[in-house]
C-alpha cells in the first residue's frame, strides 16, 4: 500500500518485488546480476527477473543498474557491444591487495606422505598457520552430507534412491541414506544387497566428513559447518555467521552458502578442497559459473587485512579457469568465452528455448519425445535442435525426462513465432488422446 500511494521511496525485495505497483520508478538496481538464483524455475512462469528488470526499465524510462564482480557472458557482450553502459571498479573499496591464489596438485603421490587424503601437505601447513595468527579459514566444498557414495568393494554396487536416478548421500548427523533430490531417507545398509558382501565403503566427501576430517587434525581449533542441513532455521543461520563474526569461529566449513554475500574481515585464508568438481559440468555455462565461483569465493579473503590467501586443490594444474582465476584475469577469461559461445552458437548468439517432457513409462516417453524432436526439426528459421537427450538425472520421483533444446536466431519477431508455433503444437499433443499422462515444459533461455 506505501508503493501504492506512492510514500515508500526505496524498495528493497527478491525478484517478486519487480510487480509490486510502482507509480514513479526512476531507478532500479539488479546486485550480483549474474546470480542464477534470479531465473525463476518452478513453477511457471519461468521468468529471469534480470531480463524482467529491463523491460521494467523501458516501461518506465527508469534507469537500471546491473551490478557483479563476475557479470554472466550476455551481460559483458552487452556492454562490449555497447548495447549497455559499462562501469568499472578496478580498485577495492578497502586498499588491500586482491589475495593470492595458489594452485595445489590434490593427485595422491605414493613417495609422498599424507595426513589426510582429502587435504594435501600445503593447505594444512596454511591453515595451522592462518590459526597460530588467530586469523579465519573458511573451506569450500559444493556437497553436503557425509559422503555422496555408498559402494561395495565386492561387487561394485552403488546405494541408489529407488525414486530417482542418482546415489544416496549418507548423513552422518541421522546416521541415513538420503535422497537430495525426492528427500527420501533410508536405513544404512550393514551388507551388500547384491552380494551380501560387508565390505562398504564410503566414496568422497561432503561437508560433515571435511568436518569430521578437519577435526581429527586439529582438534584444538573451533570448526563450525555452514550448508542447508545446519542452517535450517533463521536462527541457527544466525548463530553460525554471528559466531564467525565474533572470532569464535576459528575453520567454517560450507557449501555454495559461503561464497557470496559474507563479509568476514578476519578470513585470511580460502580453501577449495576440489575445484574440479565446481567447473567439471555437462552444461555450456559450466565454466562461466566455475570461474565466478571461484573468483566470488576468492572474494572471501582478505576484505580487511594484506596477506590473504587461496588455495585450490584440483587435479588438474593447467586448466585454463583455474590459471584465469590466479590472475585475477576476468576479461582474458570472458574474451576465451565469448569465442567459444559464437563458435558454437549458443548465448548472447542465440536464444535457447528448453523442452522437458515428462512421463512415468520410459517407453511411452522415448516414442513422444521422438516425435516433438522431429516436429521441432520442422520449424522454421529453428537454428538447431538438440535432442532428444536424456539430463543429467533422467528420472526424478519415478517420471523419467527427455530434453530438447532449440536454437533461435537472435531476432524478436522470429523468436515470437517459433514460440507461437511450438506452444500451439504442445498444446495439440497434449490434448490428443492418450496424451494427458504427459507433462510437457517449454523454459525459454533456461539456466
Amino acid at each position: 500500500q506505501q508503493i501504492q500511494n506512492g510514500r515508500a521511496q526505496i524498495i528493497l525485495g527478491a525478484r517478486s518485488a519487480l510487480f509490486l505497483p510502482f507509480k514513479q520508478l526512476g531507478l532500479i538496481i539488479v546486485d550480483e546480476e549474474h546470480d542464477s538464483s534470479y531465473k525463476q524455475q518452478e513453477p511457471a512462469p519461468r521468468y529471469h527477473a534480470r531480463d524482467a528488470a529491463i523491460v521494467l526499465a523501458k516501461l518506465f524510462d527508469a534507469q537500471l543498474l546491473l551490478s557483479s564482480a563476475t557479470p554472466c557472458v550476455e551481460s559483458y557482450y552487452n556492454a562490449q557491444t555497447n548495447k549497455y553502459g559499462l562501469v568499472k571498479l578496478n580498485q577495492k573499496f578497502s586498499q588491500t591487495q586482491t589475495p593470492e591464489v595458489s594452485l595445489i596438485n590434490s593427485k595422491i603421490d605414493p613417495t609422498v606422505k599424507r595426513v589426510s587424503p582429502v587435504f594435501t601437505n600445503e593447505l594444512i601447513t596454511a591453515i595451522e598457520s592462518t590459526i597460530a595468527d588467530k586469523k579465519q579459514v573458511l573451506l569450500f566444498q559444493n556437497r553436503r552430507g557425509f559422503a555422496p557414495y555408498l559402494y561395495c568393494s565386492n561387487c561394485g554396487w552403488n546405494a541408489h534412491c529407488s525414486n530417482c536416478d542418482v546415489s544416496l548421500n549418507y548423513h552422518k548427523e541421522t546416521d541415513k541414506l538420503h535422497c537430495h533430490y525426492c528427500g527420501t531417507k533410508w536405513p544404512i545398509f550393514k551388507s551388500c544387497p547384491s552380494c551380501k558382501s560387508p565390505k562398504l565403503y564410503y566414496k568422497n566427501y561432503g561437508t560433515e566428513r571435511i568436518e569430521d576430517e578437519i577435526k581429527k587434525i586439529f582438534p584444538k581449533a573451533n570448526v563450525a559447518r555452514l550448508d542447508t542441513d545446519t542452517a535450517r532455521s533463521k536462527n541457527k543461520f544466525n548463530h553460525i555467521i554471528k559466531s564467525v563474526e565474533n572470532n569464535i569461529t576459528d575453520i567454517l566449513v560450507g557449501t555454495q552458502m559461503i561464497v557470496k554475500g559474507l563479509d568476514f574481515e578476519d578470513v585470511q585464508l580460502v580453501g577449495i578442497i576440489s575445484a574440479d568438481s565446481v567447473v567439471n559440468k555437462s552444461d555450456f555455462r559450466a565454466h562461466e559459473r566455475g570461474f565466478q565461483t571461484l573468483t566470488q569465493l576468492a572474494g572471501r579473503a582478505g576484505r580487511k587485512h594484506q596477506n590473504a590467501k587461496v588455495l585450490m586443490q584440483t587435479m588438474n594444474l593447467e586448466n585454463p579457469i583455474f590459471k584465469s582465476v590466479q590472475a585475477n584475469d576476468f576479461i582474458g577469461f570472458m574474451q576465451a568465452e565469448i569465442i567459444q559461445r559464437k563458435e558454437f552458437i549458443y548465448p548472447p548468439f542465440c536464444s535457447l528455448i528448453k523442452l522437458v517432457i515428462k512421463h512415468r513409462n520410459k517407453i511411452m516417453l522415448d516414442e513422444a519425445s521422438n516425435r516433438v524432436g522431429g516436429f521441432c526439426k520442422t520449424i522454421d528459421k529453428v537454428a538447431a535442435v538438440l535432442g532428444p537427450t536424456e539430463p543429467v538425472v533422467a528420472r526424478i520421483q519415478n517420471w523419467y525426462s527427455m530434453e530438447i533444446i532449440l536454437k533461435c536466431p537472435k531476432n524478436m519477431a522470429v523468436l515470437k513465432y517459433i514460440k507461437s508455433t511450438l506452444k500451439n503444437y504442445i498444446q495439440t499433443f497434449l490434448s490428443t488422446k492418450g496424451n494427458s499422462t504427459f507433462q510437457v515444459i517449454i523454459d525459454v533461455d533456461p539456466l
